[in-house]
């Protein structure tokens, strides 16, 4: 595993594979190679309100079983996704959380007829939240 965590960006990347010792024909429940990669950047652009965040993955499960395996379906995955996130003051006792975003994914799938060879998607977020933070007062 290689990770690099800065103020505002992570960059993580991991692989773990093994070699089966056992017969080929042996049915395994999981890959046995797996890659995971992520980069995810926070940016502010000076006036403009909010934290704007970039984040891109990529995910590998691969197997490298017998025919004979029910489990050697090789699956690819990337995403995009980008969101804005801001939260501020309104009045004396009331917060305004905001939240937009936007997600891309396309899938591959290998050595399978049941599925199609790619899967794109998008999905979207748009969400508020008026908080009125509560206070105590008092030694109790």
């Amino acid at each position: 595993m290689i990770t690099r965590h800065l103020e505002g960006e992570i960059l993580e990347f991991s692989y773990v594979g093994f070699t089966p010792l056992r017969d080929p024909s042996y049915l395994y429940d999981g890959p046995n190679r797996v890659v995971n990669s992520q980069w995810m950047r926070e940016l502010n652009f000076g006036e403009l309100p909010g934290t704007v965040r970039l984040n891109v993955v990529g995910q590998v499960d691969a197997n490298d079983f017998g025919s004979a395996n029910a489990r050697q379906v090789d699956i690819a995955r990337g995403s995009v996704n980008l969101s804005w996130r801001d939260s501020r003051e309104v009045g004396d006792q009331l917060k305004l959380h905001s939240d937009l975003g936007v997600f891309l994914d396309n899938y591959r799938v290998f050595d399978d007829v049941s599925w199609e060879d790619s899967q794109i998607g998008a999905s979207y977020l748009a969400a508020t939240k008026l908080e009125r933070p509560i206070a105590f007062a008092g030694s109790d």
